[in-house]
C-alpha cells in the first residue's frame, strides 16, 4: 500500500507540469493551424518564449502561402512581433508587425493590434533617440561688443 503512494504522487506531478517538447517540423505540417496556434500560446502562457516562438513560426512556414490560414498567419506574426517587444528588441519586432499589416486576413483584428502596437514601438524609439546637436547660440545670450 505504501509503493503506490509514491507512483501516483509522481505522476501527478508530471501531469501538471504540462509537456514542454516540441512537435517536430514533419509532424506540425500534418496539424491545423489552429492547433499549432494554440500550442504557441500554450508555451507564451507558461513562460516559455522560445517554444511560444517556434510554433508561431512553425506556422508562418507551414501556412504561410495558404489563402485559408491567413488569419493564423497574420496573429502568428503579431505574436511574433509583441514577444520580441516585450524583449526590447524593436527593429525586429517591426518587422513582423508590419508583415501583419501586408496579410490579407478575414478578420482585422491583428492589423488593428499591429498597428497600435507598431505606434507605441515607434514613440518609445522616438522618444530614445538621441537629440541632434545643435551649434546656435542660446536664444537668451547678447554678444559682447
Amino acid at each position: 500500500m505504501r509503493f503506490w503512494l509514491p507512483a501516483l504522487m509522481l505522476t501527478l506531478l508530471l501531469g501538471a507540469c504540462g509537456d514542454s517538447s516540441r512537435i517536430s517540423k514533419s509532424e506540425l505540417a500534418t496539424l491545423s493551424p489552429k492547433f499549432i496556434m494554440e500550442k504557441g500560446v500554450d508555451r507564451y502562457i507558461n513562460y516559455d518564449e522560445n517554444g511560444a516562438l517556434y510554433y508561431y513560426n512553425s506556422i508562418i512556414e507551414v501556412w504561410g502561402e495558404n489563402p485559408d490560414a491567413q488569419e493564423y498567419v497574420a496573429w502568428a506574426n503579431y505574436e511574433i512581433g509583441f514577444i520580441r517587444y516585450t524583449q526590447s528588441n524593436y527593429d525586429l519586432a517591426l518587422q513582423f508587425l508590419r508583415k501583419v499589416l501586408q496579410i490579407n486576413s478575414p478578420t482585422k483584428a491583428p492589423q488593428v493590434l499591429a498597428a497600435k502596437l507598431m505606434k507605441k514601438i515607434e514613440t518609445k524609439m522616438n522618444k530614445n533617440a538621441p537629440q541632434p546637436a545643435t551649434n546656435a547660440a542660446p536664444a537668451n545670450i547678447q554678444p559682447v561688443n
